[in-house]
């Protein structure tokens, strides 16, 4: 024979055990409905953050370039420079004089095709700066080039 309380906490017991795989089911189904909630608010916070406009392009001068690749590589960037475009020769230079005496590392190379009418010119170039692309020893690489203007020459003041 068993004592009153004793039959009292079995009998509590065996309610809670029957009643046990039900909560465990409300439980897993609360914490799935909680997963997906979530998901949904980070995936919703994702596509806003993605959806808005990217980074405007760093105005850079073709000498920080050359003095601090690494700050630069991967960024978009608008730098100015010397443009010659040529067979297997495609740089942005400081000057047309360090393209005139074959200073490429004062340059950066393009990966622009075409637009011959920008070479002997100087231009204000958009792009993403790459610093580990050193080509035929220029000092960087400047890829997806987005924009490009030929710059005017200042006129002096009378």
């Amino acid at each position: 024979m068993h004592d009153v309380s004793e039959t009292g906490t079995e009998v509590a017991r065996e309610r809670t055990f029957a009643r046990g795989p039900r909560l465990l089911r409300r439980s897993l189904k609360a914490a799935s409905v909680a997963a997906v909630l979530c998901g949904l608010t980070a995936f919703s916070a994702g596509a806003t953050t993605k959806g808005t406009q990217p980074d405007p392009p760093r105005r850079v001068s073709l000498v920080q370039l050359l003095a601090s690749p690494e700050e630069f590589d991967g960024k978009l960037v608008q730098v100015a420079g010397y443009c010659f475009l040529g067979f297997e020769e495609r740089g942005l230079y400081l000057n047309q004089e360090d393209w005139s005496y074959g200073v490429n590392k004062n340059a950066i190379w393009l990966d622009l095709k075409g637009h011959s009418e920008l070479s002997g010119q100087y231009v204000l170039m958009e792009g993403t700066f790459s610093a580990n692309d050193q080509t035929d020893d220029y000092s960087g690489s400047l890829k997806k080039i987005t924009q490009f203007a030929v710059q005017k020459k200042r006129k002096a003041p009378k």
